[in-house]
Formats: C-alpha cells, structure tokens, sequence
C-alpha cells in the first residue's frame, strides 16, 4: 500500500468544496525498506479556529485536531483510506499559537489493504508534543452503521 513513494515535498491545496480545516501544510514521504517515513508539517497560527476557546488566555491545538493532522497526513500520501482504530494516542506537551507541529511518521504496510501508522508530534522547540498508534485500511475495511 506504500510503493511508489517519492522523497519530495508536496503542498497540500485548499479544497475546493466543503471540508474540514486543512489539518496540513505540506508533506514529504520516502521509503524505508518495507516502510515508508512521512515528515509532515503545520504552523500552529492564532488565528485558527480550532483555538478559539481552547482555552481562554492560553490557546493551545486541541489533542483532537492532532488527530486530524496525522489522519489527513496520511490520506495525502496514500490516497483514500479510513482511519480504522486508534490504539494508542498520549498527548505530552502543547502546541501553542507560532510553533510549528512537525509529525515525524512510520507507515508499515499489512497485507495488501492496510497500514499501521506510529507518529510522534514534536513542537518547534523539538519537544515531543504527542504520540500515536493507528491503523488505517482501504474504503471496503470501513465498517457501517
């Protein structure tokens, strides 16, 4: 699910139609060995939506949106798939107005339709700002309800 990987960087357009923030600015994959490594970046701005309230006096990106971040992230680089399970997300340190959110991400493909994604968020001072453990699967893994 992750061949034909290029390390180049790609900028993510505004969508044209109705959709959720642009939880990424751009991204660069590469392969390594049966893996691929993403490195992926935001500018945390005070003018972002997802600020506002949270919280008051002290805006930080809410731990959610992260969670966009990374599930964008890799539906940039893959193509369509569907965030399947999060099976672990702990969330270290906050991200505020000005850092810059780098995702420094590991996608280990299993099988043909699915792929087991590690991330770690660093902020701009290179602290760890959290980590994740999700997997993702193609359109026909999605379950109904």
């Amino acid at each position: 699910m992750t061949a034909g990987v290029t390390a180049r960087w790609h900028e993510v357009p505004a969508p044209a139609f109705a959709a959720p923030l642009a939880a990424v600015d751009r991204w660069r994959a590469e392969p390594d060995g049966p893996r691929t490594k993403v490195d992926a970046r935001l500018r945390v701005r005070g003018d972002d939506p997802n600020l506002a309230g949270h919280f008051p006096g002290f805006p930080i990106l809410p731990g959610v949106f992260l969670l966009e971040s990374l599930e964008q992230t890799v539906r940039a680089v893959l193509g369509v798939t569907w965030l399947r399970e999060v099976v672990r997300m702990r969330f270290i340190a906050p991200l505020l107005p000005g850092d810059e959110l780098r995702w420094d991400i590991r996608l280990d493909p299993q099988g043909e339709d699915g792929v087991t994604v590690s991330a770690k968020a660093y902020r701009g001072d290179d602290a760890v700002a959290a980590t994740f453990l999700v997997l993702f699967g193609k359109d026909s893994d999605a379950r109904t309800s």
